[in-house]
């Protein structure tokens, strides 16, 4: 029986699963659908709760290749959403909420083994620009169930960048 790191990072399911989930994501972002929209100029998100560590950060080597813009727009972004932070061209608004917590099992309540949540947190910090990364080391990757909660407004006095343009409607 495979262990639940294995489990974690390896299993085939999964990894099919949250492939998918990913491509369609990215799907969602180019085609400017719910919760993502792509401008001529932008990636918006909003509402984004998360997802597969690895397939976030296929969707981020992508956006730094191409040196799109992100802009987290009010609303909320969690877990994996998160990772975008780190991202040269981001920026986000005050009122978005951002929720933070450490990797974990993809069975609820399962801890990863010493040595997967060591790595896999190092994965997820490295994503993160400073102040952010050295918090999320120290405290935000021991919180596994819920989340700890930032504004936006907070992240921009930690040195993200505020969207300094108001969203186009329509």
């Amino acid at each position: 029986m495979p262990s639940v790191d294995s489990a974690y990072a390896d299993s085939s399911f999964w990894r099919r699963s949250f492939r998918f989930s990913g491509l369609v994501l990215l799907a969602i972002a180019l085609a400017g659908h719910s919760g993502t929209a792509a401008t001529n100029r932008a990636v918006i998100i909003q509402n984004d709760s998360g997802g597969a560590v690895i397939e976030r950060l296929e969707i981020i080597q992508q956006y730094r290749a191409s040196n799109t813009r992100v802009e987290i727009r009010g609303g909320y972004c969690l877990s994996s959403c998160t990772m975008f932070l780190g991202l040269p061209n981001i920026c986000i608004t005050p009122d978005t909420v951002f929720g933070f917590h450490g990797p974990s099992s993809r069975i609820y309540g399962i801890a990863l083994s010493p040595a997967s949540f060591n790595r896999w947190s190092q994965i997820m910090a490295d994503q993160y620009p400073e102040p952010l990364k050295a918090w999320f080391l120290r405290k935000g990757r021991h919180r596994i169930v819920g989340f700890l909660k930032f504004s936006g407004a907070e992240l921009i006095n930690m040195g993200i960048q505020q969207c300094t343009e108001n969203l186009r409607k329509g």
